[in-house]
């Protein structure tokens, strides 16, 4: 029996009213999350008709992942003020409705997505569903388009990522063979139900370390033009556990990628499962998962989306910045300062809210060291440790994490980190990243303190931002309202 809970078309705001807070502080107020149940993989953004549709996965029920999991739905103007979530598919003989990938053929959307059964979680069927013109009514097609295919050890097999080419359509499956490869499978269609089987597009065994490790599974395929070279997202899954995000450049003949060089996509532990998409101005860019770090005992929700970004191709680099939507939330500065030469003495500025987009510039020398601290309570929950043209994030209890800070030939330096509540994110000209932190009070201070040589401050500004998270335009009418 289909659970009545997660049916498609209900309204899944209003059971958490009066339960959660958005007042809780651990809960994003300009990242996308629900007001109860679990979100992970965003996908099938699409820009149609003067807005953005969003779908992702979503379980209604609970704070916690499950294997029945829907198809969340919910649409903005903006990429951020997001209506109330409703469900856009539900399990019914199959056991969940995993990720995949949202088209418009004719004027009218198709879901394409993974169906998952009892027998084996791990090898998905894809099938599909039609919509009508207003994204709210979906139906299921009742036989799958394609099964994994046969002859070869395929040991994982979900996910398609779509797109149209000249003759008609191609999709990528993301995929795991024996033994231990990572491996996105293709196909091509001229009418989106008939699919012709084309091969491995691309692979790489779990034991190449080389640039950056690909693991055994490669989840969530991406594979798209970007400034004139073709370029390849996965999600990087091994032995149960979901990893980081890799990417190369490279050429792909229609068939075959060939990569150039791999490397972290998202930086930090918290960011997985990438979509890209166009926006509304031809952009291309990207949305991700934002993990949970430690236990959600005690709350209603659990996950939330990262901002969205805007990429870009620097040779065989692929580079991450905050979408211009972002920059509309901005409110007034909290705190800024000027040109700082910093002493043995720390530098304090606050105050800095719980969400807060802190941009900070200045000057290192090759053996300069300087940290940023983010203070709230009684020390710091995030510190950015700035060495050479690295960037170290810190964080109580957890390990580090690295990124490229991409200081100019001249020694300047700039930094953009996005706090909300519990998510921060950090983006450099060399790179970004994604983590959570453990909020101690709703208000706090950033401390930069000297470690070695006389790096220098140019300029400090703190913008408060605004709300989105409860604030969204009115979402779609469930199917069959009036």
């Amino acid at each position: 029996m289909r659970d009545p809970r997660c049916l498609p078309g209900r309204d899944a705001a209003g059971r958490a009213e009066g339960i959660t807070s958005l007042n809780d502080r651990l809960r994003s107020r300009f990242h996308f999350t629900v007001p109860s149940g679990w979100v992970n993989d965003p996908y099938g953004v699409t820009w149609f008709d003067g807005r953005y549709q969003l779908f992702f996965q979503f379980n209604p029920t609970a704070p916690q992942w499950t294997a029945r999991m829907c198809w969340g739905q919910t649409e903005s103007p903006d990429l951020l003020r997001w209506s109330a979530p409703r469900i856009a598919l539900a399990p019914g003989p199959d056991l969940g409705c995993w990720s995949g990938a949202v088209v418009v053929d004719g004027g009218r959307p198709t879901i394409v997505y993974t169906s998952v059964s009892d027998d084996n979680w791990d090898r998905g069927r894809i099938m599909m569903a039609t919509g009508d013109a207003s994204f709210g009514a979906w139906i299921k097609e009742p036989a799958a388009v394609l099964e994994p295919p046969p002859g070869r050890d395929v040991l994982h097999f979900r996910d398609p990522y779509l797109w149209r080419t000249d003759d008609g359509w191609s999709m990528v499956v993301g995929a795991g063979l024996e033994p231990a490869t990572g491996a996105v499978l293709g196909y091509t269609s001229s009418d989106l139900r008939n699919w012709e089987y084309r091969g491995v597009v691309c692979s790489r065994p779990a034991d190449l370390t080389e640039s950056v490790w690909t693991g055994s599974v490669w989840e969530c395929p991406q594979l798209f033009e970007l400034d004139g070279a073709w370029v390849l997202v996965v999600s990087v899954a091994h032995q149960g556990l979901t990893r980081h995000v890799a990417y190369s450049v490279g050429d792909f003949d229609g068939s075959t990628f060939t990569p150039v060089r791999w490397h972290r996509l998202l930086h930090g532990d918290s960011s997985y499962a990438t979509t890209t998409f166009i926006d509304a101005a031809g952009r291309r860019c990207a949305l991700s998962w934002s993990r949970e770090d430690g236990p959600v005992e005690g709350r209603e929700w659990a996950g939330a989306l990262s901002a969205p970004l805007v990429l870009r191709r620097d040779g065989d680099r692929v580079l991450g910045a905050p979408h211009p939507d972002v920059d509309g939330l901005r409110t007034a500065i909290s705190t800024e300062a000027g040109i700082v030469r910093l002493g043995s003495a720390p530098f304090r500025r606050g105050p800095v809210e719980a969400q807060s987009d802190v941009v900070l510039a200045g000057s290192l020398s090759p053996a300069d060291e300087l940290d940023v601290a983010l203070l709230q309570g009684t020390g710091p929950v995030l510190t950015l440790a700035l060495s050479g043209d690295t960037l170290t994030l810190r964080r109580p209890g957890r390990p580090d994490e690295q990124m490229p800070l991409g200081v100019a030939p001249d020694g300047g330096f700039e930094l953009r980190l996005l706090l909300d509540a519990g998510i921060a994110e950090v983006f450099t000209p060399g790179g970004a990243a994604g983590v959570r932190i453990i909020p101690a009070a709703p208000i706090g201070e950033l401390v930069l303190t000297v470690r070695q040589g006389q790096p220098t401050v140019e300029r400090l500004v703190v913008y408060g931002m605004r709300a989105t998270v409860g604030a969204a335009s009115p979402g779609p009418r469930r199917p069959g309202s009036s």
